[in-house]
């Protein structure tokens, strides 16, 4: 089976998709050990328009581990569906377009209840007997809802994941949590992004969501690049090193001035002895002095390196603020497109609609175009003395050659060339009930003044809006036809056909 990945799905995209955790519950003995043969007895047993089975697919949130995931859904299938319900899951793990995880949970159950008695397959899939369940069926949990009830059930539903999901999400620790309301509700102001799995195998539209995350992903990575170096960091150990070089040159300098200081200390003494030696403490002086200015300088030169790595941080900043607004803006371009391209979808998907809505108002009569072949003759002593063939559309004048028949008038009715509806099983189907019930004056009527989708609802009939489509391009709308005079049988039969009128249907009795 495809979830559990057993059979021909056991290598399925297992490079690209891991099979975290798979198991089943509730089945009945005979399928305890293998839950595949359950639901391929539920294949062949169900009636044909019966419901196999029924299937959840959830996202799981990535912030929890495979454990902590396999936990939620255990927890999930406890509470909405406990012991009721045969059921098998399975939760797999692909990668997303961002290359990060995409955890998402297949929860497959059979609507049949369950209700402790044993039954082999061929009797647990057959129709459910209230007055004696042991010789039926289980009963099935899908009691008739209207729409708003379906919709309110639903949104108590998600409700209910909402909560257990976040009380899953805080015992492991993590701040992440899910909401079931839109952005709008929560006072986010973005559009959502929602592709479908067909327009995310579309080149262009992947192309332009996966820039937007690699637009994200570069965005992110520039600003912990920028944290991680820590600029600061580098342009202290520049500046350390060289108030280190300072520092020696001051460490230098103060140690010529002591020594100096000391020289001059014993000059002082030896001059109070000797004057000629003054001179050569003069100069030792003056030496002395110019190590002090060479110190200054390194000092001087220093506090400017300090300066221009000031201005490189500067820089920096101002760098990374221009990739910032850069990696915005094609954001903001990506999204653009992206917003044109739904737009341009929603378009054509509501033209589509609307071409078929005009298409579905149409009556049988006007798009469906049955052909009847009729000849009808009127004779007086072998004498032919009116006659009338021909193929003709159903119309009010079906309803007179059926009359004229009654009337003295040999009439001989069949189906005509009708070539235009090979193939359209919509068409056929109202050709064969129009047939059947040609002579109903009420079928008549509804085949002329009912729109073809109300015909075929009200009749049971077939009615696919392909083969609505195909009906109108051979058989395009027509404007009403007007009334001509003839004479003859024409005449006597009353031929006048308009098609859109109500009353061209009836069986009218006034007939010559």
């Amino acid at each position: 089976m495809y979830i559990a990945r057993e059979g021909k799905y056991v290598k399925h995209n297992e490079k690209t998709e891991k099979l975290e955790a798979t198991s089943s519950g509730n089945m009945p003995d005979w399928a305890k050990a293998d839950p595949n043969f359950f639901w391929k007895m539920s294949d062949d047993k169900e009636r044909k328009n019966g419901t196999s089975y029924r299937e959840h697919v959830i996202s799981l949130p990535r912030e929890l581990s495979p454990e902590q995931r396999h936990d939620l859904i255990k927890a999930w299938i406890t509470q909405e569906i406990g012991e009721k319900h045969a059921y098998q899951y399975a939760i797999h793990n692909p990668l997303a377009m961002d290359g990060g995880e995409q955890p998402h949970a297949h929860i497959m159950f059979s609507e049949r209840l369950i209700d402790g008695i044993e039954r082999d397959p061929n009797q647990y899939f057959k129709r459910h007997n209230p007055k004696k369940p042991e010789l039926g069926g289980a009963k099935k949990a899908n009691t008739p809802k209207l729409a708003d009830e379906r919709k309110l059930e639903l949104k108590e539903q998600r409700d209910r994941w909402e909560k257990l999901c976040n009380q899953h999400l805080e015992l492991a620790g993590s701040d992440a949590r899910i909401s079931m309301k839109s952005l709008e509700e929560q006072g986010i102001d973005r559009e959502p992004v929602n592709l479908s799995m067909q327009q995310i195998k579309r080149a262009d539209v992947k192309e332009i969501y996966t820039d937007l995350l690699t637009a994200r992903a570069g965005f992110k990575n520039a600003k912990s690049d920028s944290q991680a170096i820590n600029i600061v960091a580098e342009l202290s150990a520049i500046n350390e090193k060289y108030y280190e070089q300072a520092d020696r040159a001051i460490n230098t300098a103060s140690k010529a001035i002591n020594y100096s200081q000391s020289v001059i200390e014993s000059r002082e003494r030896r001059i109070e002895w000797s004057g000629k030696k003054h001179q050569f403490y003069e100069r030792r002086i003056d030496s002395s002095t110019a190590a002090i200015s060479f110190s200054t300088k390194i000092t001087t030169h220093t506090k400017q390196r300090v300066d221009d790595s000031k201005q490189l941080i500067t820089s920096s900043s101002e760098q990374l603020d221009k990739i910032t607004r850069e990696l915005e803006a094609q954001r903001l371009v990506a999204e653009q497109k992206q917003l044109e391209q739904q737009s341009a979808e929603r378009a054509a998907q509501q033209a589509a609609q609307q071409k078929l809505s005009v298409i579905a108002e149409r009556t049988p009569f006007d798009l469906v175009g049955i052909q009847m072949h009729s000849t009808v003759r009127r004779t007086d002593f072998g004498r032919v003395e009116a006659s009338l063939s021909g193929d003709i559309a159903i119309g009010e004048i079906i309803g007179r050659i059926i009359t004229a028949a009654n009337n003295g008038y040999n009439v001989d009715l069949r189906e005509g060339n009708n070539e235009h509806l090979a193939g359209n099983k919509t068409a056929q189907g109202i050709k064969d009930f129009m047939l059947k019930n040609l002579s109903s004056s009420d079928v008549r009527y509804d085949y002329g003044s009912l729109s073809i989708e109300k015909f075929t609802q009200k009749h049971g009939l077939r009615c696919d809006l392909d083969d609505l489509q195909q009906l109108n391009d051979i058989n395009p709308p027509t404007p009403v036809i007007e009334a001509t005079q003839d004479t003859g049988v024409n005449a006597a039969l009353n031929t006048e056909q308009k098609p859109r009128v109500e009353h061209l249907y009836d069986n009218s009795s006034n007939y010559p």
